[in-house]
């Protein structure tokens, strides 16, 4: 599987003026499978062992907060 497989979040322009929820479905827009992307040349799969972990949209919603 080519790097190229996965979308390069390091790319991905996210508008800070946005609402959370345009925000989250732009960047989910942009790397289509929120659970396996990469960062330049490192393919990043993400995984839960428990229902304890955080989910995907928690992240993103944290994420989407912050001021660049």
């Amino acid at each position: 599987m080519g790097l190229d497989f996965c979308a390069d979040i390091g790319e991905i322009e996210v508008n800070a003026e946005d609402e959370v929820l345009t925000k989250m479905l732009k960047y989910l827009a942009a790397v289509g499978d929120p659970y396996h992307f990469r960062v330049g040349k490192t393919r990043v799969r993400v995984t839960f062992e428990n229902s304890h972990a955080p989910s995907v949209q928690s992240g993103l919603e944290k994420i989407s907060m912050r001021k660049p």
